[in-house]
């Protein structure tokens, strides 16, 4: 019988092991490499412009201008016993051209979109360099999207078309290996990401690695350009404003520009203005960066430079291109009716034409040049206009720096919220010296003017025989006082790097065991009390807390007190006692060798608001002299106890016989006790605080109602001698 079910066992396993070697594999698919078509790259085309760019930019989104050298390498992974390909990753070869370049560019940080940000850990890229990226695990490791690792090539982009501004690599690629064969890119900026055919990179990956995805995220490249032209002297650095360019060095550049800009000959321009506005600009702070990368007409970009740094351009007499900047300067010349011919037009808007709030938007560099806006108000133009808020938005795409658009809207708003004149004036050929842009002062009797200072905004030279100067302007805005607000803070949250300190001084002070059945012979549960506090800190409002701990339900206090063994978990309750009448020392009360010390008399001052209050417990126990008298018993209870601080771990209890109010902020203790309860007397400074802690102030262990003293020692053994009880004040 026994057999016979052996038998069975067995065949019944080998019928099973049968089964499973007979069955077929389940086919499971390799995941497909995908070509070269399937790539999602970046913008890639041949009528996008080439950006230009000034001071430190983003460039968000380069211009692919070729791509390939494709190769994959299959990623796998073993599932039910079958190795199995579950991704690809992918090595690709491209070219990116980032904006127009000299020799000043520079990249410093390299993103790959938002969320992946300083991918680039290398120095800044300048001149025409290699560096590397090794970030293998970037978008999620070969499991999810891979990673990027290979060597990038930079170009500045120079104006020389030599082999060092060409890619050997691309040259190999697009032109079998002859440099002189392909475009060398001049004034070009571009980065080239070498594919897998140029082999390994130091870290023994295979260049051009962007990942297991046919989708390659934007690249973003952060730049930083600051042109000086040559033909420019100015102060040393002042091409450089913070981070950002000198504006009339890019305003320069755009005029005279012959590949991108206006092409102007040099000879047109009027240098040395043009040199004294870059210094005073630089003195201002106010610095300008732009991608400009749009097709629109040079004058354009003119007006954009110019009314940022708040300017005008003008003809000089002899045919120059000049520039004077809106700033406070002294008035030119005076007009009046000496030498005005007709004052054709004075008109003032009224305060419901004015604006009393601005806001500049404008992308923060601070802020991962997110957009963001200043703002300016005019709170008595608000009032004016009958609490309605009437706002003017303007946008500065060439301002970066929070505190620049924080002056551009101070400035704005001090032309908009004041209903200034505007004039027209036909005067004869004394204001021949007077530009656009100038300040002169205007007197006009008739109409009550007296020097007024207009900001001439035009002038019409007129017909050569009528020797008259058509004169255009209006009120200076400098004339006028304003408010400007500090630079907006920054919006992003910044996390706690350091431990919250504590900004009073606090500490748990135990009471002297020799208090404990004193201070509660009249309860008749001396055998039961175990331990009493004082917790010192300083308060603006009246001098030292004075509290006790106390393991009841009732409502909390300064300080918070546990029991680790018997109350792990719970918090144990506070009772909150108000305020110890405080004074500080008078005079420097020094140390005494001999132990304790008795003193005839001792004065203090800076006392508590409740000090005498606090300190008196019986009328009858007050002469009218104002001498308190402490009897026997008081001092049993510690009625006329006294608590020196802890300065280095020193402490000191004191004790007195009367107290005699001077009636100039001064009390004198006298029969004062040195060095009581086993301290010993120490020095201490003038101003040392003493606490006067009076029996109401000695706090006992409740336990149920509030009027019922008892003690936990029976249910508490945590409190033996030696435990250490957690205290959080």
């Amino acid at each position: 019988m026994v057999y016979g079910v052996i038998a069975l066992l067995v065949v019944a396993v080998i019928a099973i092991l049968l089964q499973v070697f007979l069955t077929p594999k389940p086919e499971i698919e390799d995941a497909r490499p995908a070509g070269l078509g399937d790539f999602d790259v970046p913008t890639a085309t041949e009528k996008r412009a080439v950006p230009v760019v000034w001071g430190d930019v983003k460039i968000s989104g380069p211009n692919v201008i070729w791509y390939g050298d494709l190769a994959n390498r299959p990623y796998r992974q073993t599932e039910g016993g079958n190795k199995i390909t579950i991704s690809h990753r992918y090595h690709l070869g491209m070219d990116l051209a980032l904006c127009h370049g000299d020799e000043t560019i520079e990249c410093y940080r390299i993103d790959v979109s938002k969320e992946k940000t300083d991918v680039f850990d290398g120095a800044s890229m300048t001149g025409v360099s290699v560096h590397e990226i090794d970030k293998l695990n970037l978008f999620g490791g070969p499991e999810k999207g891979g990673g990027l690792q290979g060597a990038i090539e930079f170009y500045e982009g120079s104006n020389l078309a030599t082999d060092t501004e060409t890619s050997q690599y691309i040259a190999d690629q697009v032109a079998g290996g002859v440099k002189n064969e392909m475009p060398a890119y001049p004034n070009l900026c571009h980065v080239v990401w070498r594919g897998p055919s140029s082999g390994v990179n130091t870290s023994g990956g295979l260049n051009g690695y962007l990942g297991t995805r046919t989708t390659i995220d934007n690249w973003i490249f952060y730049v930083r350009r600051y042109p000086l032209p040559a033909a420019m002297t100015i102060d040393p650095g002042a091409e450089r404003i913070g981070d950002d360019a000198n504006a009339v060095c890019v305003l320069f550049e755009v005029l005279t520009d012959n590949v991108w800009g206006a092409g102007l000959p040099i000879t047109e321009l009027d240098i040395p203005a043009f040199n004294a506005a870059a210094n005073q600009v630089a003195t201002d702070g106010d610095g300008f960066s732009l991608v400009w990368q749009m097709r629109r007409p040079v004058r354009d970009l003119v007006t954009e430079v110019v009314r940022t740094i708040d300017a005008v351009l003008f003809l000089t007499s002899d045919g120059k291109i000049t520039m004077n900047l809106a700033r406070d300067t002294a008035p030119v010349i005076t007009l009046d009716e000496t030498n005005v011919i007709e004052l054709r037009k004075f008109t003032r808007n009224a305060w419901n034409a004015t604006t009393n709030h601005v806001q500049i938007d404008f992308n923060d560099r601070d802020d991962e040049f997110k957009e963001t806006s200043a703002a300016q108000q005019d709170i008595a133009n608000f009032r004016l206009q009958g609490g309605i808020d009437v706002a003017a938005t303007e946008n500065y795409p060439g301002v970066k720096d929070p505190a620049v658009a924080q002056r551009i809207a101070a400035r704005e708003l001090r032309q908009l919220s004041f209903p200034l004149a505007t004039i027209e004036l036909e005067v004869n050929r004394e204001a021949s010296i007077i530009k656009p842009g100038d300040n002169i002062t205007f007197n006009w009797p008739e109409l009550g003017i007296t020097d007024m200072i207009i900001r001439v905004t035009q002038i019409g030279l007129g017909k050569l025989r009528s020797g008259s100067i058509l004169i255009s302007g209006a009120e200076d805005v400098f004339g006028l006082g304003a408010a400007i607000f500090s630079p907006p803070p920054a919006t992003n949250w910044v996390p706690v790097l350091v431990a919250p300190t504590d900004v009073l001084v606090q500490e748990i002070v135990e009471m002297p065991s020799q208090l404990t059945p004193n201070a509660l012979e009249a309860t008749g549960d001396t055998d039961d009390v175990d331990f009493r506090w004082i917790a010192v800190g300083e308060n603006p409002g009246n001098g030292f807390e004075f509290t006790a701990h106390s393991r009841t339900d009732g409502s909390g206090g300064a300080f918070d007190l546990w029991d680790p063994a018997e109350f792990p978990n719970t918090e144990a309750n506070v009772q909150y006692l108000g305020y110890t009448p405080t004074a500080g020392l008078s005079s420097v009360l020094h140390a005494y060798a001999g132990g304790s010390q008795t003193l005839t008399s001792l004065t203090v001052g800076g006392l508590s608001i409740d000090f005498l209050e606090r300190t008196q417990l019986d009328d009858e126990d007050v002469s009218p002299a104002g001498v308190k008298t402490v009897i026997n018993a008081d001092v049993r209870a510690g009625k006329s106890l006294v608590f020196i601080g802890t300065e280095g771990g020193r402490q000191e209890y004191l004790t007195y016989d009367d107290l005699t109010d001077n009636m100039d902020g001064t009390v004198t203790l006298g029969g004062v006790n040195r060095g009581m309860l086993d301290t010993a007397p120490w020095t201490w400074p003038v101003g040392t605080k003493l606490f006067f802690l009076g029996e109401e102030l000695i706090i006992r262990q409740q336990d149920g109602s509030p009027d019922v003293v008892r003690s936990q020692r029976r249910v508490s053994p945590a409190l033996a001698l030696g435990v250490t009880l957690d205290a959080r004040l």
